[in-house]
C-alpha cells in the first residue's frame, strides 16, 4: 500500500553483503509464500509458528486470505517495532514502518503475537571477539556469519550519546526473534496493547505500546524488554558449532 523501502544501506545492494556465498545448487521454489504457508499450516498434524524478520507483508495477506487456516497459528514471533524510540523516525522502527498495514492486520488478528523490538533487539549484541570466535569455529555457515556480521558492523549506527568509552556491538535484531521460540526463558516479557500507526504523518509506522495500561485494552502483544545476553550468546556459538557435524 506504499512505496517499497529497502535497507540497501544497512545490509548492502544484495541484503547479504558480506557473504561470500556460492552459486545455489537448486531452483527457487515456484510457490508463493501466501500459498507455501498454507500448504504447511494445512497438512500439518500441528500448531505451527511464523517467526517474522522482516516487514509483515507475507503474514498479513495469509491471515487476509487463509482466515480458515489462522488456528493452526500457535504463535507469530516478529522482530520489529519499539515502545520506546524508532530507527526509521523518532518513533517508527524500519520493518514496522515499510508496511504498517500489514503489521496492524498481524497485531489485530488474535493470534498470539509476540513483538521483538528495538527495546530488546539493541541490548542483544554481539562483540568483535564474539565475531572472532565464530569465526574460529571454522565451518563454511559460521564463516558466512562471520563476514556478514564484520559487515553489518560498518553500517550499524553508534548511539550519538555514548561516552567515549563506551564500546557499541552488532545488533542481534532478528535472531532474537528465533530464538525465543527456542528458549522463551531468556527474555523477560511483558503482555501489552499494541497498536499501529498507519496514518502518514510524523508517527507512521509507530508500535504505539500502552506500556502503563491506559487504554485498559486487551493485552494482544507480549512485549520483550530484557534478553540474558551470556545465555544469548552462548546459543548462537551452538548454533554455529552444530554446522562442524554436517560440513
Amino acid at each position: 500500500m506504499r512505496d517499497l523501502i529497502i535497507a540497501e544501506n544497512v545490509h548492502g545492494k544484495t541484503g547479504l553483503d558480506g557473504a561470500d556465498l556460492p552459486d545455489p545448487t537448486i531452483p527457487p521454489l515456484p510457490t508463493r509464500a501466501n500459498d507455501l504457508i498454507a500448504d504447511i499450516l494445512r497438512e500439518s498434524t500441528e500448531k505451527v509458528t511464523l517467526v517474522v524478520t522482516g516487514p509483515m507483508t507475507n503474514a498479513a495477506i495469509f491471515l487476509l486470505s487463509h482466515p480458515e487456516l489462522k488456528d493452526k497459528i500457535a504463535q507469530i514471533s516478529y522482530m520489529g517495532g519499539a515502545c520506546f524510540g524508532g530507527n526509521m523516525t523518532p518513533q517508527a522502527e524500519f520493518n514496522i514502518y515499510v508496511d504498517p498495514e500489514a503489521a496492524k492486520i498481524v497485531v489485530d488478528s488474535g493470534v498470539p503475537v509476540a513483538m521483538f523490538g528495538l527495546d530488546v533487539t539493541l541490548k542483544a549484541q554481539l562483540f568483535d571477539e564474539d565475531i572472532q570466535q565464530i569465526e574460529e569455529i571454522g565451518n563454511p555457515v559460521a564463516e558466512v556469519m562471520a563476514n556478514l556480521l564484520k559487515f553489518f558492523n560498518l553500517t550499524t549506527t553508534k548511539p550519538f550519546l555514548a561516552t567515549p568509552d563506551h564500546v557499541e556491538g552488532v545488533h542481534m535484531h532478528d535472531p532474537c526473534a528465533m530464538a525465543y521460540i527456542i528458549d522463551p526463558s531468556m527474555f523477560r516479557v511483558v503482555p501489552l496493547h499494541v497498536d499501529i500507526d498507519t496514518d502518514h504523518g510524523i508517527s507512521a509506522g509507530s508500535t504505539v505500546v500502552d506500556y502503563d495500561d491506559v487504554l485498559g485494552k486487551d493485552k494482544n502483544v507480549d512485549v520483550a524488554f530484557e534478553i540474558d545476553l551470556p545465555r544469548f550468546r552462548d546459543l548462537v556459538f551452538k548454533s554455529m558449532t552444530y554446522y562442524n557435524r554436517i560440513a
